[in-house]
């Protein structure tokens, strides 16, 4: 097993609240010790930033670029960098279309007004590694997109995911040694809902994983409440292992060797997220733990299955909830029931009598 490196990625956009949420979905903590690492600039500061120690960059949320900036993002992606542009209703898409994108791989954008109805996803490629997580269940969650771009002449790149309007939702393409993934709707809630989705964080771990070049070292998720084994190798025999939980508490692990490899076997883990593992201060392994898919199954379910599968007590939304739960918590007020009893045995007594008395003599 080769260990994956930390990936590092630059987000570049206006204002913290444009890259906000891409930021929050690729390092959500901001440890270290997370696989990716990331640094945020606002676009309007990015004239003398250097693209060398980056593998990814990622553009949110940015009006315009600098030209000094946009030479050195055009010669980072054809050294084989990583390019993510995620299109918003405030960039300039004319100025990227001419001054960016006809340097790598040319295409036109028109800009779309917001609607007030909304697209979704009609097609993707799940065979395409960003879908691996979604395989499985051989869907992608509901999003809704409210603006988008659309792309025009875009011979160069490739459909990868359509919008419901037959746009496309995700194109790809490469420059040089480089990968470009391009988004044709943005993250904001004016834009679509795909930052409040189960699509999102792995949409973007994975985009960016596939342009660093790291996807084929990254293995798939594993889910929680299940034992975990990972074999790692090249550490040597006596090492101290520990793995380092998302939050920050750490466990020692007990290592068992297999030839000149190490096998540890974690207990189940309750907490979703990116796992570290340290021989000493030395990083050896990284995975993710993820919640089962089926947990994310939004198909509704009829009263009669639920009453199947739980203990519940459904409440007529017309009757009077402040009784039934009082009822509930105390039982029913038996004392009236009672009363009728011993009134109606009253008036049975008095008619039996009147009826059996004996006549006096």
């Amino acid at each position: 097993l080769r260990v994956p490196e930390r990936i590092k990625v630059l987000v570049v956009g206006d204002s913290e609240s444009e890259y906000l949420f891409p930021k929050l979905a690729l390092n959500p903590t901001g440890a270290d010790t997370s696989y990716i690492s990331v640094d945020a600039i606002n676009s309007s500061r990015s004239a003398g930033q250097l693209l060398t120690d980056y593998d990814v960059l990622l553009v949110s949320g940015a009006t315009t670029l600098s030209d000094e900036f946009i030479s050195r993002l055009t010669s980072f992606v054809e050294s084989g960098g990583g390019f993510l542009f995620i299109a918003s209703n405030k960039s300039d898409m004319d100025f990227f279309q001419e001054s960016l994108f006809h340097r790598l791989v040319a295409l036109e954008f028109e800009k779309q007004k917001p609607s007030s109805g909304f697209l979704t996803i009609s097609s993707f490629d799940i065979e395409h590694p960003i879908f691996e997580p979604f395989r499985e269940i051989g869907e992608l969650p509901e999003v809704h997109f409210y603006w988008n771009v659309r792309a025009r002449n875009y011979s160069g790149y490739r459909t990868i995911a359509s919008l419901s309007s037959g746009d496309p939702l995700i194109l790809e393409s490469k420059a040089g040694e480089g990968k470009i993934l391009i988004i044709t709707s943005g993250s904001s809630r004016e834009e679509s809902d795909i930052a409040t989705s189960a699509l999102f964080v792995p949409l973007l771990h994975r985009s960016v994983q596939y342009l660093s070049g790291n996807i084929a070292r990254f293995e798939e998720p594993e889910t929680v409440s299940t034992y975990i084994t990972r074999t790692i190798e090249g550490v040597p025999a006596g090492s101290r292992l520990t793995l380092a939980h998302p939050g920050g508490k750490q466990e020692y692990l007990e290592p068992v060797y297999i030839g000149s490899n190490i096998a540890v076997k974690i207990k189940p883990l309750s907490t979703p997220g990116i796992y570290s593992i340290f021989s000493g201060d030395s990083l050896v392994d990284m995975f993710a733990v993820n919640v089962p898919f089926d947990e994310s199954d939004t198909e509704k379910l009829d009263k009669k299955q639920i009453e199947k599968e739980f203990p519940l007590t459904f409440i007529d939304p017309e009757s009077n909830i402040d009784k039934f739960i009082l009822q509930a918590r105390f039982g029913k007020e038996l004392w009236k029931t009672f009363l009728w009893i011993a009134f109606i045995l009253t008036v049975l007594e008095l008619a039996l009598g009147s009826i059996y008395r004996k006549p006096k003599e």
